[in-house]
């Protein structure tokens, strides 16, 4: 997730100057984002849009720190001493705490001196500016690009359709990575792409999501992946094992555990619904208590 920070000259706005993108990013605490919104559950970008386990991760690179005091020295360096207004477009809905994300970095911002002009869209209208250019000058947004790093940072090219950014360097620099047929001279140009951009700062830095996946125990060899796809080739769903209810003993009470001896739990939704006997009838028909249950799959 980032903040784009158009320096397109058709995008006329303070963003063009380097100085002031970097100011901006280091205006926003991406930690007390991640720490307060997500309650930790996301992850520092470290300055960069590839993934550690992705080719070209840059690791001497990090985030730009909480520095707002650097971040006015640069302002004022660029000729914004008292800071400016700007346009601030953000989804509404689209992606998790969007809005609230993006009113942290307006509050942020503003104790820099620049002033957002927050604009709401609706997923729908989000999507058509996107595909329109029209997120300018800055805007929040999300990707989830498959895992050959090509197919993430070529999204910062200047030919392509949601770019933002036109630096013939980085142009150069992508055109070279995805022809490289030798692994190691590929990791270095990605590695290099990845600094240039740092310096640049064609975004505001801001964090990756964490996905939490909810899985049957008859799934096997279910890998979820960074990039949010799924490839299901070795995936296999099994039938678990059909347990019986245990007997009931002299005075009609069910023991509440498995025949295995083990405790029986239910956690969260089950694919089969076990009916009480008709002696004891529960208002729904359906067993409510864990101890009815010998065996159920949870997901």
């Amino acid at each position: 997730y980032q903040i784009i920070l158009s320096s397109l000259e058709e995008h006329e706005s303070p963003l063009i100057d380097k100085k002031v993108r970097q100011a901006l990013n280091y205006a926003v605490d991406k930690q007390a984002i991640i720490d307060s919104l997500f309650f930790g559950n996301a992850v520092a970008l470290n300055g960069q849009v590839l993934r550690k386990p992705q080719i070209g991760f840059n690791p001497d690179l990090s985030d730009y720190p909480y520095d707002p005091d650097k971040a006015r020295a640069l302002l004022a360096e660029a000729g914004y001493p008292d800071g400016f207004e700007i346009t601030f477009k953000f989804p509404s809905g689209r992606y998790a705490q969007d809005r609230e994300v993006s009113e942290a970095v307006a509050g942020m911002l503003s104790e820099v001196g620049v002033k957002a002009d927050m604009v709401a869209l609706e997923p729908g209208e989000f999507l058509r500016q996107l595909r329109a250019k029209e997120l300018q000058p800055m805007a929040f947004v999300g990707l989830a690009p498959q895992d050959d790093p090509d197919l993430q940072v070529a999204q910062y090219h200047s030919t392509w359709r949601y770019s933002y950014i036109k630096n013939a360097e980085l142009d150069a620099l992508i055109d070279a990575g995805k022809q490289e047929m030798d692994r190691e001279k590929r990791v270095q140009i990605y590695k290099d792409a990845m600094a240039l951009m740092h310096e640049e700062a064609p975004i505001i830095f801001l964090y990756g999501g964490v996905d939490f996946y909810g899985t049957s125990a008859k799934l096997s060899n279910f890998m979820a992946r960074g990039d949010g796809r799924f490839f299901l080739y070795d995936t296999d769903l099994s039938e678990l094992p059909h347990w019986r209810r245990p007997e009931a003993d002299a005075s009609g009470r069910r023991p509440a555990h498995c025949p295995t001896r083990q405790p029986c739990h239910l956690i969260g939704y089950v694919d089969a619904a076990i009916r009480r006997p008709q002696t004891d009838p529960h208002p729904s028909g359906i067993a409510r208590n864990p101890a009815d249950f010998v065996h159920a799959d949870a997901y």
